[in-house]
């Protein structure tokens, strides 16, 4: 065998996912990050799509990262009991991760990633901008109904529901947490005259993400 045989063959056995992402690695990484119960599933009553509770319900392969590392993994995102289902391949178990600050999740096929930060009560979040002073987040929240009993003492006779929450655009200036709306009441979150300038003179409506990026681009320039 040649010099460059070895050399293309060890290239290859290196960046392999066996050697970079070891079962080990990965089975650290749940048990750090998995809730008491690595198992526990959501309590949700029959009559609840399930796949209503998930921003994708099929679990699609992405990268997961926190402190540092990454490990290519099959996820899905829950956004009723906030957290995670991760598997390493489609035939393996479901593990129940904890959505910790600083978890990163990226999805393979079209870069969408998610991650999770403790701000303003925000759990679920895809960031659409960020740099060292302006993150544009959009946070996906949901709720279970459940009928509560009459004063008599019988059952509603309405089911229980899932109700997905109308999504939220939050703008994270410096240390401000700025839900975005209508233009005039934005002018009131700020102090900077060039910000209040930009907004009085573009009149943004807010209705589209490509607004929201522009403006939060603008703010990169302050």
């Amino acid at each position: 065998m040649n010099t460059r045989l070895i050399l293309f063959a060890l290239i290859i056995f290196f960046s392999s996912p066996v050697f970079a992402q070891s079962p080990d690695d990965v089975g650290r990484f749940f048990y750090e990050l998995s809730k008491k119960d690595p198992f526990e599933q959501s309590d949700i009553p029959d009559v609840i799509d399930r796949n209503e509770i998930y921003l994708n319900p099929e679990f699609q392969k992405g990268t997961v990262s926190f402190a540092g590392r990454s490990f290519d993994l099959m996820y899905r995102v829950n956004i009723l009991d906030n957290q995670i289902e991760v598997k390493q391949n489609q035939d393996s178990d479901i593990n129940y991760l904890n959505m910790v600050s600083g978890i990163k999740l990226t999805d393979s096929k079209n870069s969408e990633s998610y991650s999770f930060l403790p701000v303003d009560g925000m759990q679920v979040v895809s960031v659409l901008h960020q740099s060292d002073q302006v993150r544009l987040a959009k946070t996906y929240e949901a709720n279970l109904i459940i009928p509560t009993r009459e004063i008599n003492g019988y059952t509603a006779s309405n089911q229980p529901r899932f109700n997905r929450l109308k999504d939220k655009y939050v703008i994270i200036y410096g240390t401000k947490v700025i839900e975005v709306n209508k233009w005039k009441r934005m002018t009131d979150e700020f102090s900077n005259p060039q910000i209040i300038n930009y907004l009085k003179k573009v009149k943004p409506k807010f209705k589209t993400e490509a607004e929201m990026m522009a403006f939060a681009t603008f703010l990169d320039t302050i």
